[in-house]
């Protein structure tokens, strides 16, 4: 059976726009495999002469493309079942929609008809969708114009759209026999090596590479072992298209991944060593500083109770973040990490998720590694990871630490 290779423009400017999005590409999927997404850009609404005011409230648009066995028009109607399934019941052209399905092109296929255009006509004079268009398959060559959408997309006159940034993600690879979730898949360095060019295929913007479990009573290993664990993996992945992390509490450790090329050193330990941060201080690694009160975790060692835990943690991490700068470390070099599960009771976790917001009068990026942790109680999985990772790109976090990348990519918006 053929399958065409298709792009999709969705819009939303009613109510949780991210969320019609979300749901309008899980419909889709049922019809569109290996779906790739560009970013959000919200736009103004395009209104005629005399529209209510209420109508002029900005969309969230989107481009998805993937590969379907439907026909062009089998495609349209199944389009417009799904935006009447997600609410879009109003009638009219320019009123404001839950969701808005446009086929934007199907490979190299001309159709012009009265209900189906493709490539869409209105297209190349509609900025809100050809520049996420672009993004994602930048070389499709226009079948009429003769130009690639990269190329159209580069001629556009001064843009209003704006891009809304989502949350980069860091794949975790635990090289550890006792991790939580993954102790033991990647003990062997093949297989680790494996799994970490998985997660750069589904979307991992940066790989963590950890060889020391820090899940409560977890047993602490020396810098050596840390090492004979980490450099197979490391020296043996060869040119990779992102950034490595090394998770490491140990100045030895850092020092070596430095130089194979680490871009990132993450130590759970919050740099509270004067060693490590001698290691870090003349090169230009980030350096994610996350805040614990014990390494590994212990449920019995928490932050006081009856205060307030951002404030807490704001206050240390402003303390650390000074003493960084007096070692030489500038300031956009760090990335902050709450530390959720460490040395936090499971509802002063939740509280800090909650007024994760409050963390960037910091001025440095943030950073949560919430994946499948059990402050979120019996639902550890990935449902209850991904329900929190939405409500974190919704306020603007920097950076998730996960398990699950492909399903991260697909549905955190």
């Amino acid at each position: 059976m053929k399958k065409f290779e298709v792009i999709l423009g969705l819009g939303s400017n009613i109510g949780n726009r991210r969320n019609h999005l979300r749901k309008a590409i899980a419909e889709l999927a049922e019809y569109i495999e290996n779906i790739h997404i560009s970013s959000i850009y919200e736009s103004e609404a395009l209104l005629p002469e005399n529209a209510p005011p209420e109508w002029n409230t900005p969309f969230c648009n989107m481009a998805i493309a993937g590969a379907t066995s439907l026909a062009p028009h089998d495609l349209l109607r199944v389009v417009k079942q799904i935006e009447k399934k997600l609410g879009r019941n109003k009638i009219g052209h320019w009123c404001p929609r839950e969701i808005d399905i446009d086929i934007l092109a199907m490979e190299d296929l001309i159709i012009e008809e009265e209900n189906l255009s493709i490539p869409h006509k209105e297209l190349l004079k509609r900025d809100f969708a050809l520049v996420p268009f672009a993004e994602i398959v930048p070389e499709w060559i226009h079948p009429i114009i003769k130009k690639t959408i990269k190329e159209l997309s580069a001629n556009l006159p001064a843009s209003n759209i704006k891009k809304i940034t989502k949350p980069k993600l860091v794949g975790i690879i635990n090289v550890t026999p006792d991790s939580f979730s993954d102790g033991g898949e990647n003990i062997l360095p093949q297989a680790a090596i494996a799994n970490i060019k998985r997660l750069i295929a589904e979307g991992a913007d940066i790989i963590d590479i950890g060889a020391e479990s820090t899940r409560p009573n977890a047993t602490a290993i020396s810098q050596e072992e840390e090492w004979r664990r980490i450099e197979p993996v490391f020296a043996g992945l060869g040119k990779i298209s992102v950034p490595i992390s090394i998770d490491t509490r140990y100045a030895g450790t850092a020092k070596k991944a430095l130089l194979l090329g680490a871009s990132w050193i993450n130590d759970v330990s919050g740099f509270a060593n004067p060693e490590i941060i001698e290691a870090v201080r003349n090169s230009n690694c980030k350096l994610v500083v996350m805040h614990s009160l014990s390494v590994p975790a212990d449920k019995n060692i928490i932050l006081p109770l009856g205060y307030d835990p951002v404030q807490l943690l704001l206050d240390w991490a402003k303390e650390r973040f000074a003493e960084l700068g007096r070692a030489g470390i500038s300031r956009d070099r760090i990335i902050f990490d709450p530390g959720i599960g460490f040395g936090k009771s499971a509802e002063q976790s939740l509280v800090i998720i909650k007024n994760v917001a409050r963390f960037k009068e910091l001025g440095v990026s943030i950073l949560i590694g919430h994946s499948r942790k059990s402050f979120m109680g019996k639902e550890t999985g990935d449902d209850a990871t991904i329900e929190i990772s939405q409500f974190l790109a919704e306020n603007s976090v920097d950076y998730l630490r996960v398990h699950n990348v492909r399903r991260h990519k697909l549905e955190v918006l």
